[in-house]
């Protein structure tokens, strides 16, 4: 995905607008040993084969694009979120 480097926006620990430079976020390496995974793929789901039952419905045709800003003065890492479903082409023009 093509998105902007720096972006200048508010950061709430110095309290005014500065430049923030952006890193994607990407989500980390699901723990199975937790005590909720356990719940979920054990025994919630006995009787049907310890499988979670198959989700109904359309795929999403885009997501939301998510990036870690880092504060250039103050080193605060704050999400930034952007406000529409985009697809990869879509954010390329940007």
């Amino acid at each position: 995905m093509e998105f902007p480097l720096k972006i200048n926006m508010y950061c709430p620990k110095c309290n005014k607008h500065s430049e923030h430079k952006l890193k994607e976020w990407k989500k980390g390496k699901r723990d199975f040993m937790r005590k909720k995974s356990r719940f979920v793929y054990g025994k919630r789901f006995m009787g049907y084969g310890a499988n979670r039952p198959k989700a109904t419905g359309t795929k999403k045709q885009a997501k939301r694009f998510i990036a870690l800003a880092t504060c250039s003065i103050c080193k605060r890492k704050v999400y930034f979120k952007s406000a529409t479903r985009m697809k990869k082409a879509q954010l390329a023009q940007k």
